[in-house]
């Protein structure tokens, strides 16, 4: 930078080796088309070639580092890891918010069941206040006394009615108490798992065709446990009556015959008929009725027995019956109880890995988005930085812009004071050789020509053919070879910075076009989070 200050300097001080400050009174008494002046003119041309050629080299340097960094913004623009952190974030504020709403939702459930409670008590109190007769008032206005008289006796009613529900709802705990007694008896009673009465009951009526609530169907012969046992303590005793009853039959069947005997003897029995033969059959007769009475006797005593021991072998067989078939069930029931165990041991385990499934995704999902968490920070850290490195190169770039501004104006400024020396070329000229006058008057004319149009048409027409034949127009050879090599190098010069300054500008509207591009995307970011949290709050 110091040199091409020094350079600036120097090239204001002389330009092409013609002061810029002419001295019109003392004119120079050498040739101008003198060797020393083209050799310096050379020197010069050939310093700001070289300035020229450092400058779009490092235009070019600065061009490539910022298509590097378009290139590198654009591939974090279109990262997916970016997507997928936000994704991430989102899915877990919406379980948040899914879990928060859950929690508002049994909140809301809660209280209205209080609200409907309290409605409901509220709705039994005024109940119970329009059933009391009603009052009336022969005025409108009353005394306090007779309202003071009213609360009283509403509140007494209150306090009534109060004590009758705390009452009811202690027989209502009863009742249930009761209830949960009698089912576990007749869980014992039945050997079933009784879990509600009701559906209990109505299985027992589908399965027998029985209404407990009114009669029985007829061709229905269903009895209960507790009739069946009462009928058949009926039909035992029904059964040991016959059985005395039939022995009572047998022993008075079995008096009748011997006193039928002890009659026909006594009858026959006589003073003309007593002879030792009629007195030995008459001891037989009442040995063989003794007999008989001891057999039937015995017969009487084993039938007795052998009734009460087939009356006990037949309950001690049903009590066998009841007590296998109650092992049966038993052993059923066991069996289920132990395929259930296992089954419960399986699922057991199988909920213990699916927690611990769980615990190590858990784990797993916490390291993958303090992860994902510290790659954000880093790319947003790497970002800033890019967008700092932006900022700077656009710095850099509006500083090689108003250089290049000032070098066109340099440029301008030299062309300017080219032409200033072709019209002194020109003046010696005529002094030198008079016939040259109309070429002045033509140049005259084409410099104010020039003046009229804006600086872009100004450097067209520099660039322009048409410029280098009218400045070689008047010239000898020589001199018209070196203006017209010295236009050209000059016209190249100025096309080139021309082009760099509309790539500067083309540059300038990309990276404007850029920064539109990334805040539209930034705006259809906040549009979708601000939508999403929308949705959520609806929801």
């Amino acid at each position: 930078m110091f040199k091409a200050v020094i350079n600036e300097a120097a090239s204001k001080s002389k330009v092409f080796g013609i002061p810029s400050k002419l001295a019109f009174d003392s004119l120079p008494t050498h040739d101008p088309y003198s060797d020393e002046s083209e050799s310096s003119s050379e020197n010069e041309s050939r310093k700001m070639e070289a300035e020229c050629g450092s400058k779009k080299a490092h235009v070019l340097n600065k061009t490539g580092t910022v298509m590097k960094e378009k290139s590198r913004i654009n591939e974090c623009r279109n990262n997916e890891d970016i997507a997928s952190l936000k994704i991430i974030e989102l899915s877990k504020r919406i379980r948040e918010l899914m879990s928060s709403l859950a929690t508002e939702q049994n909140k809301s459930r809660s209280l209205t069941k209080h609200i409907h409670l309290l409605e409901s008590e509220l709705k039994g109190k005024s109940d119970g206040g329009t059933n009391s007769p009603p009052v009336r008032y022969n005025n409108r206005s009353t005394d306090q006394g007779d309202n003071s008289v009213q609360l009283k006796s509403l509140q007494e009613k209150l306090a009534k009615y109060e004590q009758s529900i705390t009452e009811l709802k202690n027989q209502n705990h009863t009742f249930k108490n009761e209830l949960k007694a009698a089912r576990k008896v007749l869980e014992l009673e039945t050997g079933e798992a009784i879990t509600n009465l009701s559906m209990w009951l109505k299985t027992i009526e589908r399965k027998n065709d029985v209404d407990f609530n009114g009669t029985m169907k007829p061709g229905v012969q269903w009895r209960g446990r507790q009739q069946q046992i009462v009928l058949l303590k009926a039909r035992l005793r029904s059964l040991e009556m016959q059985t005395q009853e039939r022995v009572m039959h047998e022993h008075r069947h079995s008096r009748s015959d011997i006193d039928g005997s002890l009659e026909a003897g006594r009858l026959t029995s006589g003073a003309t008929t007593l002879d030792v033969e009629d007195i030995i059959c008459f001891e037989n007769e009442l040995n063989h009725q003794e007999c008989n009475r001891s057999v039937t006797n015995r017969d009487q005593m084993s039938l007795c027995s052998k009734l009460k021991n087939v009356n006990q072998v037949a309950q001690l067989e049903k009590e066998n019956e009841t007590l296998r078939e109650e092992i049966r069930v038993l052993k059923n029931r066991k069996t289920n109880w132990k395929t259930r165990e296992q089954n419960l041991t399986l699922e057991v385990k199988n909920l213990k890995a699916q927690a611990q499934c769980l615990l190590n995704k858990s784990n797993n999902d916490e390291e993958l988005i303090q992860s994902l968490l510290e790659y954000q920070k880093k790319l947003q850290a790497s970002i800033q930085q890019e967008l700092d490195k932006q900022c700077t190169m656009e710095n850099e770039l509006r500083k090689k812009n108003d250089e290049a501004c000032s070098v066109q104006l340099q440029h301008k400024n030299e062309i300017e004071k080219l032409q200033v020396n072709a019209t002194y070329q020109r003046q010696l000229e005529q002094e030198v050789r008079p016939t040259r006058g109309s070429m002045k008057t033509r140049k005259t004319r084409d410099s104010n020509d020039e003046k009229g149009p804006n600086s872009e048409q100004r450097l067209h027409e520099l660039i322009s053919r048409e410029y280098s034949e009218r400045a070689i127009v008047g010239l000898n050879v020589s001199a018209a070879n070196i203006v017209s090599k010295r236009i050209q190098e000059l016209q190249s010069a100025i096309s080139d910075l021309m082009s760099e300054l509309t790539a500067v500008k083309s540059m300038s509207d990309r990276m404007k076009d850029a920064r539109t591009e990334d805040f539209t995307i930034l705006s259809q970011i906040v549009r979708q989070l601000r939508e999403c949290c929308s949705d959520e709050k609806e929801e």
